[in-house]
């Protein structure tokens, strides 16, 4: 099983209408709920249990299947109204992905990639939007080296991708002229200039898209283990990755179960 820890604030939790689309769930996407496995439906993320709602998981995880041929897992770590700063080492949204992921791969899993969307909550204050990236880049580091430490602590080292890629999403169009964001295009930037860092790192662009509503065609490569991986995505749930969708390779094979597949 292909295993993505997903992390960030609400946009990756999803708070999108579960009326709104017709039930995408398929029995080859799997959630992590603690101690096994269970079919993925709405809302996979339960990190508010008054207003969770439907996001990317079960369309991303069933592009993933329809690529690969491979189940697909979901480990939803995510907490709306998060800050960076509450996903630094030490803190309990960190460990707590961490331990998760932990419990995951002892499963048999095996850690494909990590999804990031957040940065709503630092895009009111200039100063923490300039610093998002270096900010996010020793998080995400820590992160990585954290869940491999786990992994090889308990001998199962081959079941994390190696690179392990990472996609992280814009913030949406739908911000402007929110007081409470005024930053979020420096946000973007700063999120844009992260991806960059790294050939395994990749964003997700969120073109037009809105809370809520359905998103636009939103792309990304990511290269691993000097392969390609190209994201469409297409749906809804708040901003970049959206609740429905399809993922294609593109110029040759990816690596998201840890080896070549077309």
């Amino acid at each position: 099983m292909n295993a993505f820890l997903m992390v960030g604030q609400s946009n990756m939790s999803g708070r999108g209408g579960l009326k709104e689309l017709p039930d995408i769930s398929n029995p080859h996407v799997r959630v992590w709920r603690g101690e096994g496995w269970e079919t993925a439906v709405e809302p996979v993320v339960r990190d508010k249990p008054a207003i969770a709602a439907a996001g990317m998981g079960p369309a991303f995880g069933t592009s993933v299947y329809m690529m690969t041929g491979e189940d697909v897992g979901l480990i939803p770590c995510s907490l709306g109204g998060s800050r960076l700063r509450e996903w630094q080492p030490g803190e309990r949204l960190f460990e707590a992905a961490v331990a998760e992921t932990a419990k995951a791969l002892k499963s048999g899993a095996r850690l494909a990639g990590i999804l990031w969307h957040q940065g709503e909550s630092d895009s009111k204050e200039v100063e923490s939007a300039l610093t998002y990236a270096k900010r996010l880049r020793v998080i995400m580091a820590a992160l990585i080296a954290r869940i491999r430490e786990a992994a090889e602590t308990a001998g199962i080292a081959e079941r994390v991708c190696a690179p392990l890629p990472v996609l992280v999403g814009e913030l949406g169009e739908y911000l402007d002229g929110n007081a409470d964001s005024l930053y979020h295009r420096e946000i973007n930037a700063q999120l844009a200039e992260f991806a960059a860092l790294r050939p395994e790192y990749a964003l997700v662009r969120a073109r037009a898209a809105r809370p809520r509503r359905p998103a636009a065609l939103l792309g990304a490569r990511a290269k691993t283990a000097g392969h390609s991986l190209c994201l469409r995505v297409d749906g809804h749930g708040g901003g970049a990755f959206a609740a429905r969708g399809n993922l294609r390779a593109r110029e040759g094979r990816i690596c998201v179960s840890g080896g070549n597949r077309a």
